[in-house]
């Protein structure tokens, strides 16, 4: 029984690498910018995470990481 090479998923290109991109993605201030508006506007008390999450634009478990 001859082995048959496997097919490379990549289709030739370098391997894809997990985890954060390079570089600064501008998520930190784009949190901290929603949280400031909410804050203005709601109140601490009034402000909540799934809205500041909502207005910058990403899961609210990243409000929670940052």
């Amino acid at each position: 029984m001859t082995r048959q090479p496997r097919p490379d998923p990549g289709g030739g290109r370098e391997p894809r690498r997990s985890g954060r991109r390079a570089g600064e993605s501008g998520t930190r201030e784009a949190i901290l910018a929603a949280a400031r508006a909410q804050f203005a506007a709601r109140g601490y008390d009034g402000a909540t995470i799934r809205a500041i999450a909502a207005a910058a634009a990403v899961d609210p478990a990243l409000v929670h990481h940052f």
